[in-house]
């Protein structure tokens, strides 16, 4: 009964609101990819692994290019991952703290908006369970041929969902090392696994040059940071709506802001955020580690400093990436109930549960919420007017998606942000005199930090109206004014 009870929650939460908000700029990407032909997707140099494209596009050649259809693999993948919690989870640790670790991977906001996101990351989650299971049944002995050829096509699926998924591959090859180091029977049975895994994600090489010059291009303005791992913390408690919200975050990284004055009108919050899972981290590892306990600490730890550490060679790092871990960090805290400090990780336990709840419900407040692109391609459209649409600020891309005629909107490339007197040109070039003008902006700091567009606008042609939405603006303004 509990495990249909969670099964039955699971399944429920990440469908709730799935195509409430709009596409952000990522999930635009995605759906653009996944329009193109299959030969294009394959060979395109875009930083991103193809399997996840291919899976969206058959989507779209199937009719079902809506929001809510190209995010429902995440929502299923993270609906999956809650029971596949409860079985991986019993391999390792008892029923309390399996339960307790696949209830908080239920409501976790961090998972919970990845499973409402159109992008690999909740699928990279659940595959990270897969293999871990199949992965403790060679461990144990239990599995046999088949059992290493589906950890190696497991392993294959997820280095072509996502290349990062390398680090949850390279948590478990460390536990197979250990093992076969200590156990000399079992080490025939781990040299067959690795000479399969590595031809299976082998495969992969000649994509991955190319994909990796083509993110570091992507990335060319960011550089590593040591405020990133805390942020990450902050993440594992209360995902992206807990503490300072991503769109104070990014224009003061950008505008290189001392993290102090970003972090101080949400200090309590994020001081809260950090101290909790710092603590329950340490209270979970205060236990003997054998090589389960091996394997949850390594699945927990390697996929987020893999990431944070190929942001030194030129490739930014996000907290997104390192969701395979979400669920292993989970067991890990869970776990302190059989620990020495088990009263500590009592009371701390349901403080977790609580933030989660709290910041779940945040995730459609304004400051969090997605930017709001259909909202203002719905603003747009209802003014029956056939203007230009201006799309400034990487954010304000996907209203491509969302106006009747995206072939009226003209994007400000990041590239004219650099030339001031490009930008008036651009700005005063916007459509015939007598057209009225709609300016989308979304993340100006990426194209536009100067507002040289809006100035320009509000110089020459009157404001009709405007309206402010989750992390966008739209303006809307009438026929140029006379000389």
């Amino acid at each position: 009964m509990l495990l249909f009870l969670f099964v039955a929650v699971a399944a429920f939460v990440p469908f709730v609101g799935l195509g409430s908000q709009s596409f952000w700029l990522d999930e635009f990407l995605s759906a653009q990819a996944a329009a193109e032909p299959a030969a294009v997707i394959l060979t395109r140099a875009d930083g991103e692994a193809p399997l996840y494209p291919l899976l969206l596009h058959g989507l779209v050649r199937l009719g079902l290019g809506s929001d809510w259809w190209l995010r429902a693999p995440s929502a299923l993948a993270a609906a999956l991952a809650v029971p596949a919690l409860l079985v991986v989870g019993r391999q390792i640790d008892d029923r309390r703290v399996t339960v307790i670790a696949a209830l908080l991977l239920a409501v976790h906001p961090f998972a919970l908006w990845h499973a409402q996101e159109a992008r690999a990351y909740a699928i990279m989650m659940l595959l990270a369970l897969v293999t871990t299971g199949l992965f403790l049944r060679l461990l144990d002995g239990r599995g046999g041929s088949s059992t290493a050829v589906l950890y190696a096509v497991a392993s294959w699926i997820g280095i072509g969902v996502h290349y990062y998924f390398v680090f949850v591959i390279a948590a478990q090859g460390v536990v197979a090392i250990v093992d076969a180091m200590e156990r000399p029977a079992s080490r025939p049975r781990w040299i067959a696994v690795g000479v399969l895994t590595a031809v299976a994600i082998g495969l992969w090489v000649p994509l991955v040059a190319a994909d990796f010059v083509g993110q570091s291009h992507v990335d060319g303005q960011v550089t590593f940071s040591w405020l990133a791992l805390p942020h990450a913390l902050v993440t594992y408690v209360g995902g992206f709506s807990f503490g300072p919200p991503l769109r104070v975050l990014h224009p003061a990284t950008r505008q290189h802001v001392a993290a102090w004055a970003v972090v101080r009108p949400y200090l309590a919050s994020t001081v809260l955020a950090m101290g909790l899972m710092t603590t329950l981290v340490v209270v979970g590892l205060a236990r003997p580690i054998d090589r389960r306990r091996l394997l949850v600490v390594l699945l927990a730890i390697v996929p987020v400093l893999g990431p944070w550490l190929c942001s030194a060679f030129g490739v930014g790092f996000r907290p997104r990436y390192t969701l395979p871990a979400l669920p292993f960090v989970l067991l890990l805290v869970a776990g302190g109930l059989r620990g020495r400090r088990r009263h500590l990780a009592l009371v701390l336990l349901p403080l977790l549960g609580a933030v989660e709840v709290v910041a779940s419900a945040q995730m459609v407040a304004l400051p969090y919420a997605r930017e709001d692109a259909r909202g203002a391609g719905a603003f747009i459209t209802a003014a029956r007017i056939d203007g230009l649409v201006i799309a400034v600020g990487e954010g304000a891309e996907p209203i491509q998606r969302y106006v009747a005629h995206p072939e009226r909107v003209r994007l400000l490339g990041q590239a004219d942000a650099v030339d001031r007197a490009h930008l008036e040109r651009f700005a005063q070039s916007a459509g015939s005199d007598d057209d009225d003008v709609f300016l989308v902006v979304s993340r100006p700091w990426t194209h536009d930090p100067e507002g040289v567009v809006q100035a320009t606008l509000d110089r020459e042609r009157p404001l009709r109206e405007e309206r402010v939405l989750a992390g966008t603006v739209v303006r809307w303004y009438g026929p140029r004014r006379a000389p």
